[in-house]
Formats: C-alpha cells, structure tokens, sequence
C-alpha cells in the first residue's frame, strides 16, 4: 500500500544511503542531510588530513575548522619556526628591547622623552638613526610637519572631528 503522504528522496552525507522524508518537513526544517542522528553526529565529528607546511608530516584537523581557518602547522612548534623564517625585518631597528631612534632621541634631549614627544627622522629614513638625521618634537609638530598641505577626504575629517570632540569629552 502506498504512503498516504507523498515523500521526498534525500541522499545522507555521510553513508550516501537513499532516505524518505515528508515533504512538509523539508520546507519546515530545510532539505535533510542525513539519515539519522548516528549519521549526523559521525558528520559532525569529520576530520580531514593536512600535512604541516613546516616539517612534511600529515596531522588531522576537524572539517570546519579547516575550513574556518588558514592552519597548515601541526604544532605550535612548527608555527613558531614558520614565523620566525618568514619573519619580516623590524621596520626600526632596536638596541636591546628599544628603538635605537628613541634612544639617540633621549641622548640629544639629555634627559628621557616625555609622553608627547617623538623623533623625527628628517630624511624620512626609519632605519638612518645616526645623530644628525634625528630630531626631537612634539606629536603636534610632527603631526603638523607630516600633514601640512594635505587633502583629506569628507570622510577622514568627519572621522578626525568625532575622534576630537571624544578626546575633549574625556578631559573634562
């Protein structure tokens, strides 16, 4: 005897084994991907294999997760040895943990810089740190050094008057 109500074929993702469902439920809930919740659950659980970029050996990975994000590592290790090869130069150069230009800065001023203060490179130069390229200004005059006959668009001095109007409201 024929089903009172007509049904719809699907195929299961994970088995590829042919299913019925009624075809109300596929326009309540969407067309079925699976045939059961063993199926689904298994589908769920997918994994793929990759080979680490960095060493050669194959790891596995959750489908989505692949998908979802660009990891060709299979360990922080191997991460870790990729960004320190593919590393780009520092664009100052640094003596210890700081920029040699703030340094150099610090020994023209004679004293440590203060909060609003920069060093400019006159030659535009950021890794000639040499004593008669550098000198030391306030933000504003570097801002103002950098900036002068400059157009903006509408968009960036709309931008530029929210950012001050946001500084003057927290001042007070």
């Amino acid at each position: 005897m024929p089903a009172s109500v007509a049904r719809v074929k699907y195929v299961c993702q994970t088995c590829d084994a042919p299913f019925y469902r009624r075809a109300k439920e596929a326009l309540r809930h969407g067309p079925h991907k699976y045939c059961s919740m063993a199926c689904r659950g298994q589908a769920m659980q997918r994994r793929v294999v990759l080979v680490c970029t960095e060493c050669g050996d194959p790891f596995e990975r959750a489908l989505a997760e692949a998908l979802r994000h660009r990891r060709d590592w299979c360990s922080w290790r191997c991460w870790r040895a990729s960004a320190i090869r593919n590393a780009k130069p520092t664009s100052y150069p640094k003596i210890g943990r700081r920029h040699a230009h703030r340094i150099v800065g610090e020994q023209i001023a004679g004293r440590p810089l203060r909060r609003n203060e920069v060093v400019h490179h006159k030659d535009e130069n950021r890794r000639n740190f040499s004593r008669d390229n550098l000198e030391v200004k306030t933000r504003a005059q570097h801002s103002r050094e950098h900036n002068t006959g400059r157009e903006f668009s509408l968009l960036h001095r709309l931008r530029l008057s929210v950012g001050v109007r946001r500084a003057k409201r927290g001042a007070r």
